[in-house]
């Protein structure tokens, strides 16, 4: 059986999937998420609606919500991550949501990478290559941004053995 809020919610979905539906879904969303702000789906919703309408500093504070609220949604999480990096947060501030969402989803590739990046960013360099290390494959178009990261951290590490590896990867 399914709650009251668990049924909004899937309608809520229903509707913010719609291009047509109008502005009435961003306010039926509203107001459930006002009637039910233990449930972080109305946010994510109110979130991806946003974006779909390119408002995103309206997207970042609808999924900054969300993940106050205790979103399990890894994607969201990331969405909320990449938005906040766009109004110029720090590393500081986004590192915890990136391994947030990893530990949602460990083999997230994009949170990965971004991750990857963050934590060089923030002279994390351990953190930075133990992330990077961790990906399956990288895409071409990715590949020296990854490698060239990983061969810095190695070297503000004084792996130089490594560093060298990367570089020539």
């Amino acid at each position: 059986d399914l709650s009251q809020a668990q049924l909004y919610l899937s309608f809520a979905d229903l509707l913010a999937s719609n291009p047509s539906a109008g502005p009435e879904v961003e306010q039926a969303l509203a107001q459930l998420s006002r009637k039910h702000p233990e449930q972080p789906g109305f946010e994510e919703s109110l979130g991806y609606l946003a974006l779909e309408e390119n408002r995103q500093d309206v997207a970042r504070l609808h999924f900054s919500t969300a993940v106050e609220r205790q979103s399990n949604d890894p994607v969201a999480i990331y969405n909320s991550v990449r938005l906040q990096q766009r109004s110029g947060a720090p590393p500081s501030q986004v590192l915890p949501l990136l391994q947030r969402a990893l530990a949602l989803k460990p083999d997230y590739t994009p949170a990965l990478i971004d991750l990857g990046f963050t934590a060089a960013k923030a002279n994390d360099f351990g953190l930075a290559i133990s992330t990077l290390s961790q990906l399956k494959s990288v895409e071409p178009n990715l590949a020296f941004e990854v490698y060239l990261t990983m061969a810095y951290c190695d070297l503000r590490l004084e792996r130089f053995q490594e560093a060298a590896a990367y570089a020539g990867a």
